[in-house]
């Protein structure tokens, strides 16, 4: 068994602060993948520029609380309005001028903007690395203690506001999406366009509101990522989009729950299953988020909670 697994892995107060790291990079992931549903409910399109859009969006932090001086929270509501703005304005000049009745065309623009996203964060903020941002306590002693010995097991301040905020954003959205007018003329938009356009209501405004709400989530994903990692970068969210992925994949790409699941889950596997075996390391994490991606397509194509069928472009 030790030639495969790692024993000294398997024990109590080893396992337990693993899967509670895996939980503080499970919140990140589920993040990610809650504006990734929340685009593919609004659109039905996967929107492979959330992860640059959360990127700019923590730079744009960084810049207003730099030149204004606010407090960082202050500042990720100022950036919540621009990255809306920025977010509406990719969908409405870029997005809604390409034919829909082509499955390839709105994917090579989605990619096109990921490229234009992060050339852009390189070309106004340079390649080099800055602090990262600290909304969050994060500092050695902002942490509780769960378990004594050695290690101690603990939970940070910082995984715990990101579970509560998490779980703010997602609460928000599910009333909003399911409770409200507008939420509900969202529904009807992407399950049957044409319907909802004989009864009045306006896809282009709806999609370019729901474009520009997933680019002001993103903020929260892209400062969140910044703080963990203790740097900002254009590429802080490479990998992250990847994790981001897997999570919606596992989840559903239609289920806002399933998103919550999928990170978490995601996650946790990042964390348990490099450790426990030998051959693996943690340089090999994205063979994780690989792995999940392909087994869920492979066995369960609409994920644990999604729809039986789930148009992707």
């Amino acid at each position: 068994m030790n030639a495969i697994f790692n024993a000294d892995y398997f024990q109590l107060n080893i396992v337990l602060q693993s899967l509670i790291n895996g939980l503080s990079n499970g919140v990140l992931y589920a993040f990610l993948a809650l504006a990734l549903v929340f685009i593919f409910k609004t659109s039905n399109q996967l929107n492979f520029a959330q992860g640059e859009m959360s990127m700019v969006g923590a730079f744009v932090v960084f810049t207003i609380s730099s030149l204004l001086g606010v407090n960082v929270w202050v500042a990720m509501l100022l950036a919540m309005v621009v990255m809306f703005l920025i977010g509406a304005l990719a969908w409405r000049f870029l997005l809604k001028p390409v034919p829909q009745t082509s499955s390839y065309a709105p994917l090579i623009v989605l990619l096109g903007l990921f490229l234009l996203f992060n050339a852009g964060a390189a070309a106004i903020w340079g390649t080099g690395t800055e602090r990262g941002l600290s909304p969050l306590p994060n500092g050695l002693g902002d942490q509780v203690e769960l378990l004594t010995g050695v290690p101690v097991v603990h939970i940070t301040y910082f995984t715990l506001g990101g579970i509560a905020l998490l779980l703010v954003t997602f609460t928000a959205i599910e009333l909003w999406l399911n409770k409200t007018r507008m939420g509900l003329a969202y529904r009807a938009v992407t399950s049957n366009p044409e319907s909802a356009t004989y009864l009045g209501i306006s896809r282009t405004q709806l999609l370019t509101i729901g474009w520009g709400l997933a680019a002001a989530i993103g903020v929260f994903v892209g400062v969140l990522f910044s703080q963990q990692a203790g740097i900002l970068h254009n590429n802080l969210l490479i990998n992250g989009l990847l994790f981001g992925f897997a999570a919606a994949a596992l989840g559903g790409f239609d289920s806002l729950p399933g998103a919550l699941i999928g990170g978490l889950v995601v996650g946790l596997l990042e964390a348990t299953v490099p450790s426990a075996i030998n051959f693996l390391g943690p340089e090999l994490n994205v063979a994780v988020a690989l792995a999940v991606i392909f087994l869920v397509l492979v066995l369960k194509p609409s994920g644990l909670l999604g729809s039986a069928k789930v148009v992707r472009p």
